[in-house]
């Protein structure tokens, strides 16, 4: 599991710059974090009647309505999920908090801000085929989506990559030491020197 363990898990959607249904996304957040986050926000202008509530009430977000005018949800969002974090460290908790958005480099500031608060990890969960390396280097971490998936098939974190592909050179390192030592064997040492 990434992130930190034993600890709350808070997640904030801008579901107005958000690609992944959000389903997919609670699906992998719980997996990340090991449990079902304790809270779950999503920002947008919010339509009663649409799907997109709809699917979003249905994954367990609570909806927060957008006032009309470019960026408000984004800047409601990084208002809200900083001064809860911020609260809830003044209390001594811990804890990993999602922020979910497709690619927009304004939200870089949350994540690095959230990452400087102690026993806090911020995640960036993102669909984003190319993402910013900016964005990136923002976050503690940052979880992909595959977008050509319904779900089913997720990519996995980069630590988890790194991790998978280390364990696999190992294996080679050790069927080549294995193999040098059958040759070894058969052969004979002087005769290889």
């Amino acid at each position: 599991l990434g992130g930190l363990t034993n600890s709350l898990g808070l997640v904030y959607v801008d579901a107005e710059n958000c690609k992944t249904s959000p389903q997919d996304l609670m699906n992998l957040i719980t997996t990340h974090h090991g449990s079902k986050p304790a809270e779950t926000f999503a920002y947008s202008k919010w339509s009663a009647k649409s799907q997109q509530t709809k699917k979003y009430r249905e994954a367990g977000f609570r909806l927060l309505q957008a006032d009309s005018g470019d960026n408000n949800a984004d800047i409601m969002m990084c208002l809200d999920a900083y001064q809860r974090v911020r609260d809830l460290a003044s209390k001594g908790v811990q804890g990993n908090i999602y922020i979910c958005f497709h690619g927009d480099k304004g939200f870089t500031h949350l994540l690095e801000k959230l990452r400087a608060i102690s026993g806090w990890s911020s995640i960036w969960v993102t669909s984003n085929e190319k993402p910013n390396k900016m964005i990136e280097n923002s976050a503690s971490e940052t979880l992909r989506i595959s977008s050509s998936s319904k779900g089913a098939a997720k990519k996995a974190p980069a630590k988890a990559k790194d991790a998978a592909n280390t364990e696999k050179s190992q294996k080679v390192l050790k069927s080549t030491d294995d193999f040098k030592q059958i040759i070894m064997q058969a052969i004979g040492e002087d005769e290889i020197r």
